[in-house]
């Protein structure tokens, strides 16, 4: 398995020889043009006039890089969704407020503590705008706030200020791979990726370990462009393109409370029709690249899992199968085991939505393939080599899974990874 087509996209990836996708190629079309574009795995498209730096403050205690900014040349348009976590971040709160206007000039992170279910949490972050507001000279409601990484510990607030003296003069052009280091957490590295057709540009940077499982999840996303987009069009743009990608990734079905993606646009590309819709492809291509880079590089990943599942059910019950078997505690212990055990995901398919009534599965219209292979078609298993299916899913880094239900005409898909014992072992211990 050298290229995945998603036909439904208008996307195809070519798998690169790293172990896990960051290597990839994506590329995908626009229904209209003839031509293929290419998502670049690096940062080499940056729309002009955006400043940014990266620096270490003292948040994290290892001392490595916990604080970036990043600076529009004038007053853009912003589009973002949050996390559903029910006990959002004070970041995510405030971020949700600042939004309503669809404008803003900065974005700011803080990695190493997520600012929340702490003493002065609140305060504090109010502090850090007040700071940034006369740092930057402009209004504290056009410059977005994020923060990811411990949960419920205080912020070492005098060492922030401190560090965000003189902010302003250490920003720089074409500077986002410092931001995107500046964001990890416990990621194995960063993530990024660009893009340009002529004068159009586009590049997004993210970061995402654990406690994976949007509606969003421990992630945080920013995708940068020159075009000019009202704010209206942009926010179409961002809930469409996380939809079907960064909402269709998991690790471990835990929803973080600070999770944030935000399209930021400068305004200086007018768009053509042609443009427009190139430019609605393309974010969204960009947010697959990184939310598959999410899955594969995560706390204690070892293979990539993606899932695809075809039914004549409804769209959303359709989505709701993948991710189900992407889900499975279960299934992903297979998938670390190169076991192909295709009755834990033919259980995963039907387990029952407690809130919601689904269809029931027919296994008489059910087929089940793990990597290619098929192992259980109309109601009975299927003879196949497993000692050889073992020795290809060993060989692997993506452990393909595809489920069809009727004759298939809604298609969903979902990414995740296996489940190992680093990962069991990295969370018991991450406090101590």
């Amino acid at each position: 398995m050298k290229q995945l087509t998603y036909d439904e996209m208008g996307i195809t990836v070519e798998l690169g020889a790293g172990d896990d996708s960051t290597t990839d190629i994506l590329k995908f079309k626009v229904p209209a043009l003839e031509e293929e574009f290419v998502i670049e795995n690096s940062l080499q498209y940056q729309p002009d006039g955006v400043l940014c730096y990266g620096d270490t403050l003292g948040v994290k205690p290892s001392g490595k890089p916990d604080f970036t900014l990043i600076k529009l040349p004038q007053k853009g348009t912003v589009g973002g969704v949050f996390t559903r976590n029910l006990c959002p971040s004070v970041t995510v709160k405030r971020n949700r407020e600042c939004l309503k206007s669809g404008e803003t000039q900065a974005l700011a992170v803080i990695s190493g503590n997520a600012v929340t279910f702490a003493k002065n949490d609140s305060k504090d972050l109010e502090r850090i705008a007040d700071i940034l507001s006369a740092e930057l000279d402009l209004p504290k409601e056009q410059i977005m706030i994020s923060a990811t990484g411990r949960i419920g510990a205080q912020l070492s607030i005098d060492a922030v200020e401190k560090g965000l003296k003189g902010c302003a003069g250490k920003l720089k052009a074409n500077n986002l791979k410092a931001a995107s280091e500046s964001i990890i957490t416990t990621d194995k590295g960063p993530k990024f990726a660009s893009f340009q057709c002529e004068d159009l540009k586009i590049s997004g940077i993210c970061k995402g370990a654990g406690m994976i499982e949007p509606h969003m999840a421990t992630m945080l996303a920013y995708l940068f462009t020159n075009a000019k987009i009202s704010p209206v069009k942009l926010q179409q743009l961002v809930v469409s393109a996380v939809n079907s990608t960064f909402n269709r990734i998991s690790i471990d079905t835990d929803t973080s409370t600070s999770d944030t993606v935000m399209m930021f646009a400068t305004g200086e590309k007018e768009l053509t029709p042609s443009e427009e819709d190139i430019l609605f492809y393309a974010a969204r291509a960009m947010c697959l690249k990184l939310a598959r880079d999410i899955s594969t590089t995560g706390e204690g990943v070892f293979k990539g899992l993606e899932v695809v599942a075809r039914t004549d059910f409804s769209p959303i019950d359709t989505a709701k199968i993948a991710k189900k078997i992407v889900n499975s505690p279960l299934v992903k212990s297979a998938v670390h085991g190169a076991d192909p055990n295709w009755g834990r995901i033919g259980a995963a398919l039907g387990k029952p939505d407690p809130v919601s009534v689904e269809p029931l599965i027919d296994m008489n219209q059910l087929t089940i393939s793990i990597q290619g292979t098929v192992v259980f078609t109309k109601g009975s298993a299927v003879d196949f080599d497993e000692k050889k299916l073992n020795q290809e899913l060993i060989a692997a880094k993506l452990t393909l899974i595809e489920v069809i239900h009727g004759s298939g005409r809604n298609v969903a898909r979902a990414w995740g990874s296996d489940l190992s014992e680093e990962y069991v072992t990295f969370n018991a211990d991450y406090t101590t």
